[in-house]
């Protein structure tokens, strides 16, 4: 799947990872739709 991750300080990369899993008694949930503010890269 694709990820947005932060490899280093104030640096942002899209990267294939692999596909989470889970116990038996958790669950993994699609994520439709996120959005990320100008601060959340600062904090």
């Amino acid at each position: 799947m694709k990820a947005i991750v932060f490899p280093a300080a104030h640096t942002i990369a899209i990267e294939t990872v692999p596909d989470p899993t889970c116990a038996p008694h958790e669950v993994v949930v699609q994520v439709a739709h996120s959005g990320i503010c100008g601060t959340d890269i600062h904090i």
